[in-house]
């Protein structure tokens, strides 16, 4: 489980044995949709069957590009920019 750390945004659920890379891009997605504009430390803990381990991680922003690949609900051959007008209206 990923918890954001004095910022309020989103946790992340990661399967058991993730690796380094997959909490650096959970950590990224989060800080991606939170209200943080640079980013954060979150909180990571790791439970076994007979065991807790926490650390800390850091969470900077994804470009949008890469963000993107991980939405779910996009049309094939759609971007995220593409479904997201940027002046915040209805094209």
């Amino acid at each position: 489980m990923l918890r954001p750390v004095d910022v309020p945004g989103p946790s992340a659920l990661l399967p058991s044995g993730e690796s380094d890379e997959d909490v650096e891009q959970a950590a990224g997605l989060m800080a991606t949709y939170s209200k943080s504009a640079s980013g954060f430390a979150v909180q990571v803990v790791e439970k076994k069957e007979d065991s807790v381990s926490e650390w800390m991680a850091s969470a900077v922003p994804l470009s949008r590009a890469v963000a993107s690949q991980w939405r779910i609900g996009l049309k094939q051959g759609t971007s995220a920019e593409a479904e997201e007008p940027s002046d915040g209206k209805e094209a």
